[in-house]
């Protein structure tokens, strides 16, 4: 903080840097962990359900069995319906990168190749038994129906939900250090108030004037352990409220002294009130 407004009655010291560029990285470094976790959640997180059924069709005096399917991918935003007039077989795909193989189940329809699940998953024995229960039905025209369906919301949400909860906390602390920090003694009220402003909040503490012993730089240790100089405003009760002025030390040893220069003479701004 330093000096901003300085009157017989007033002396108001703010914090002018608004922007902390530490707490501006940590926020920008945030977002994109946070916004992936939203992806994942949103376009992974789905739960696809195939529905088929065999129907006889009449072709010049022939019956023909044919297999019409319906698949539906409800996701957390949207429902995708997609209908297959002819499912004709399916196949089990592979994907193969430095990570290992993973999985989907591919059906081979009169459109071409629509898979089960948009995204390759671990987790081959279980496709492979759906892939086995969708055989079965092809090849056998006395079941009538069949329905299969694979979640990927048990990986999507909770993989997801990481990346939003580390984003989003780490977003959250730097907004919170983007504040605005005024001090101001107010002769004509007889108060001091110490008030801090950032987005989600404002703490104001006040104090009568009459309180303040002196403002002096105290020796204490930093996080390090090591010795530094803070400048601390001491009441007469003994706690100490410490003020972060800026500049170098002869710049906040000038402050100080400007800051006990003007409440040396309280008894006047007293009668001022009376």
């Amino acid at each position: 903080m330093k000096i901003v407004e300085e009157n017989s009655q007033l002396l108001h010291l703010e914090n002018t840097n608004k922007i902390y560029l530490g707490r501006l990285f940590l926020f920008l470094f945030a977002t994109p962990f946070f916004s992936a976790g939203i992806a994942v959640i949103i376009f992974l997180g789905k739960l696809n359900t195939l529905k088929c059924n065999h129907a006889i069709i009449p072709q010049a005096q022939i019956e023909t069995q044919q297999i019409s399917c319906q698949l539906t991918r409800q996701g957390l935003m949207r429902k995708e319906t997609i209908n297959i007039p002819q499912l004709y077989e399916v196949e089990l795909g592979v994907s193969d990168s430095d990570d290992g193989e993973t999985y989907r189940i591919e059906l081979i329809t009169s459109q071409g190749k629509i898979p089960l699940a948009e995204v390759y998953s671990s987790g081959s024995k279980n496709k492979r038994k759906k892939l086995k229960k969708i055989k079965s039905f092809i090849k056998n025209s006395n079941e009538d129906s069949l329905i299969i369906k694979q979640d990927d919301r048990f990986f999507a949400y909770p993989f997801g939900g990481i990346f939003v909860l580390v984003g989003g906390s780490l977003m959250v602390a730097s907004l919170t250090f983007f504040r605005q920090i005024y001090c101001i003694f107010d002769k004509t009220k007889g108060k001091f108030f110490m008030r801090e402003d950032n987005p989600f909040k404002s703490v104001i503490k006040e104090y009568r004037l009459g309180e303040i012993k002196r403002i002096e730089m105290l020796e204490e240790k930093d996080s390090d352990g090591d010795k530094v100089l803070k400048p601390k405003i001491i009441l007469h009760r003994g706690l100490e409220i410490g003020i972060d002025l800026t500049g170098n030390m002869s710049e906040k040893e000038k402050t100080i002294k400007s800051i006990n220069n003007f409440l040396q003479d309280l008894s006047g701004a007293e009668n001022n009130r009376t």
